[in-house]
């Protein structure tokens, strides 16, 4: 099979899509921005994000706090910010994940 017939998700980790009232925030300095997605590798926030460099906290609606670098690795025209982030486990993640299914997809 050639490249052009399948071209397989590049992504390298599971990204979590938050609904707008459950989205964390970051927090970076005196600024806060709301995560829009999350990943092991990175995130995507909602506003301009003015430092090239990230180091702050990512403070989750459970309570969970966790320290977090990173660097701006794209602005996108929806005035979102991609940031390339180590900081958050996948046991983080996948505990998330369990919070909002048991909060939005109940039977």
């Amino acid at each position: 099979m050639e490249k052009s017939d399948y071209e397989p998700n590049q992504r390298a980790h599971y990204r979590l899509q938050y609904p707008l009232r459950e989205r964390p925030l970051l927090v970076v300095g005196t600024s806060q921005y709301a995560v829009i997605e999350l990943s092991e590798g990175g995130l995507r926030v909602q506003g301009n994000v003015s430092s090239e460099e990230i180091d702050g906290l990512l403070k989750l609606k459970d309570g969970t706090v966790c320290e977090v670098t990173g660097k701006v690795g794209r602005k996108l025209r929806d005035e979102t910010v991609v940031i390339n982030l180590e900081g958050v486990s996948f046991a983080v993640l996948m505990s998330e994940q369990r919070r909002l299914v048991s909060r939005y997809l109940r039977a």
